[in-house]
């Protein structure tokens, strides 16, 4: 896998109009950009070209030092004929409800994203495998937040978590999905939530959920979800 830096990338492949391209410009050339326009914005420019090049890429690893808020639904169904890992190295904040929703991601990694505002932010991402986020600490919803990502989603990391906010089919038809890790969670935590504790909508039997006290498995005997020390 070829890995580039996304600044390099989208500098190579911006050929808007000279506004885009100073916006751009602009965006690179200053740290800790917030990405939260709306229609027709520069911030809404610049994540578009992001996006051409992206369609135009053979399925490299692309990696972005400068977001620390993302608040565009740009990447909501996307159509690249490509496979894209994604690297966000300093973004912190999801801000904008199904903000990847409908994407092609393959995997996405934010080694420090601390909050995600908004539900179902990766539903129906059917590339989706890997999600990473070790220093994740807040979620204003789970509500269907990797619904229908049935393909491919096989792992995911939700950090620091010590709870889970409305976790209605969070991982509902996630049918390949293998391991949760919500390492700083207890498990009764997660097994007080009334959509979790006998309902397999909230995710598939095979998953496990890695707990800071045990596990959590679905016991077909029980008929519900139930804690396992290990």
């Amino acid at each position: 896998m070829h890995r580039r830096e996304f600044i390099a990338g989208m500098i190579s492949s911006l050929a808007g109009t000279a506004a885009v391209a100073d916006a751009a410009r602009s965006a690179i050339g200053a740290r800790n950009v917030s990405l939260s326009g709306g229609s027709g914005s520069d911030a809404e420019a610049i994540l578009q070209n992001w996006i051409n090049y992206f369609s135009d890429s053979q399925g490299d690893t692309f990696e972005d030092y400068s977001i620390v808020e993302l608040g565009t639904n740009i990447f909501q169904n996307t159509n690249w004929n490509t496979k894209i890992h994604l690297v966000l190295h300093n973004l912190e904040t999801i801000l904008k409800p199904g903000c990847f929703s409908g994407s092609r991601l393959v995997s996405i990694t934010c080694p420090k994203l601390k909050s995600i505002i908004g539900q179902q932010q990766f539903m129906s991402s059917q590339m989706l495998t890997y999600v990473d986020f070790p220093e994740l600490e807040y979620t204003t919803s789970c509500q269907a937040l990797f619904a229908h990502c049935s393909n491919s989603l096989k792992e995911v990391n939700l950090g620091k978590v010590t709870w889970l906010a409305n976790p209605y089919q969070t991982f509902f038809n996630c049918t390949k999905l293998e391991n949760v890790y919500m390492e700083q969670m207890e498990c009764g935590t997660l097994l007080g939530y009334p959509y979790v504790t006998s309902r397999t909508d909230f995710a598939p039997h095979q998953t496990v959920f890695h707990c800071v006290d045990g596990n959590v498995v679905w016991s077909d005997d029980a008929n519900n979800w139930v804690k396992i020390q290990v």
